[in-house]
């Protein structure tokens, strides 16, 4: 019986945490409503990595953990520079939180299309619906940005958007098999 409570209560705060973070992912909540937790963040940033590791592998499976390991290590000194050159590092935890537990979400809804459209050049409609989660992952990491920085929605699209460039020019040649 005490296995099965544990078990229960364990299932009520995963609800609760995916919903906080698709609250996140729909614009309705940001990055303040989380708890500013270590263990959050690294349960977060755990699950972050094994999305990665899932959505990487499935394209390119010999390049997946270090193109993880390099995409957490500049989506966490993009976010720590930021707070800090706005003089709010206070918010580190709860935006890193954010950023991978919404990233994390976004890669699970972006897996199935990934795997269904298997090898070769995907479809049209397959191209689309990546084109909208791609907008979608940008849109909501300049929400985050936004709200943690206390800036515009627009100021924080566009440094999601440098991020986009900064984080494709370095992770792009990690993916392509050197010729």
């Amino acid at each position: 019986m005490i296995a099965f409570q544990h078990m229960l209560k364990g299932i009520i705060f995963l609800q609760a945490i995916i919903k906080a973070f698709w609250q996140i992912t729909l614009f309705r909540s940001g990055p303040q409503t989380l708890p500013d937790s270590q263990l959050l963040l690294m349960f977060a940033g755990l699950v972050y990595v094994l999305s990665n590791v899932l959505f990487i592998f499935v394209q390119y499976p010999v390049y997946s953990l270090p193109a993880v390991v390099v995409d957490l290590i500049l989506i966490s000194v993009w976010c720590c520079g930021l707070l800090a050159f706005f003089g709010l590092a206070g918010r580190i935890r709860q935006t890193l939180t954010a950023m991978f537990g919404a990233g994390a979400l976004l890669q699970f809804i972006t897996l199935p299309i990934i795997v269904t459209s298997g090898k070769g050049t995907p479809g049209i409609f397959t191209m689309l619906a990546l084109v909208i989660i791609l907008l979608w992952s940008t849109a909501v990491h300049g929400y985050i940005l936004s709200r943690a920085l206390d800036k515009s929605f627009g100021i924080g699209i566009a440094l999601a958007v440098v991020y986009f460039f900064i984080s494709n020019g370095i992770l792009g040649p990690l993916l392509v098999p050197a010729a």
